[in-house]
């Protein structure tokens, strides 16, 4: 227990220090007995939801839903799935979290040589509306992400050191200005 505790004292001191409008989605697991033992703690705060951090050790598709809705009751909300690997969940078996309430989002971070050529996303995006996967690898493959699979958002560490030009980039995507894009990566 110490090490969730001493895990989660960040998020907990972040929540009575961010303003009422700023939003905290604390990370948790990957395992489940670490998830479990994390949403104990979470279930009693004010965070809308709560990441599951991605699973490498040996898993099966059925074992991580399992998983995912135990958490989600834990938790008493639906959850942000981190995938970071192809395959982790099965498409369907997101589409059916989905369906459940299960999901409030999913943050996609599979690195590609071609983030433009992707099986995997393609399929998810057949089971999942488009607004609830968010682009998770930085600002290179976002562009690609956003322009050419209608993802609404991304996630990138440079947003923390530069906020500014994060949000600029997340304008131009949403605005369309694809001539633009490269000029405001660089």
């Amino acid at each position: 227990v110490f090490g969730v505790v001493k895990t989660l004292c960040v998020p907990l001191e972040l929540e009575a220090a961010a303003a009422a409008d700023t939003l905290i989605v604390p990370s948790v697991g990957p395992y489940f007995g670490t998830a479990f033992d994390q949403a104990a703690i979470l279930a009693k705060k004010k965070f809308p939801t709560a990441m599951l951090l991605p699973m490498t050790f040996p898993f099966t598709d059925a074992g991580l839903a399992d998983g995912l809705r135990r958490f989600s009751d834990a938790l008493g909300k639906p959850v942000v799935v981190y995938i970071k690997a192809d395959p982790y969940f099965a498409p369907a078996t997101l589409g059916a979290l989905h369906r459940d309430g299960r999901l409030v989002a999913i943050k996609y971070a599979v690195v590609r040589d071609d983030p433009g050529r992707d099986a995997y996303l393609d399929a998810i995006l057949q089971e999942v509306p488009r607004g609830m996967v968010v682009s998770g690898i930085g600002e290179r493959p976002a562009i690609v992400h956003l322009r050419d699979f209608g993802l609404v958002s991304f996630t990138t560490g440079s947003g923390c050191i530069a906020p500014r030009l994060s949000m600029t980039l997340l304008d131009l995507l949403k605005r369309s200005a694809c001539d633009d894009m490269p000029q405001a990566v660089e």
